[in-house]
């Protein structure tokens, strides 16, 4: 179980890094008069992405802390999910806006 949450804090690390410093939307398909819509903090869904990858990067700290392990791996993972799923509508989102 400790292996596992050490895995999950590297993994949220990894995705926090990456969803703060690189471009979410291509600027060579897409044209933006202001440079900050390109990354995904602009979006909604992307800050979302974000407060999803940093909670669950707390909650598998906490859960190496504690006795009880599963709860907080389980709450992790659950965490993990919702986030992916807004990962995966922020496209629709953009191209919602761009087609407006």
């Amino acid at each position: 179980m400790v292996y596992g949450l050490i895995i999950a804090i590297i993994g949220g690390l990894t995705g926090l890094i990456g969803s703060l410093s690189v471009e979410w939307v291509d600027s060579d398909v897409v044209k933006f008069n202001d440079a900050a819509m390109y990354f995904g903090t602009e979006w909604w869904t992307g800050v979302v992405v974000v407060v999803g990858f940093v909670l669950a990067i707390v909650v598998a700290v906490v859960g190496l802390f504690v006795v009880r392990r599963k709860p907080f791996a389980l709450s992790g993972l659950v965490i993990a999910v919702v986030s992916l799923v807004f990962l995966f509508l922020t496209p629709f989102l953009i191209r919602e806006d761009i087609l407006e």
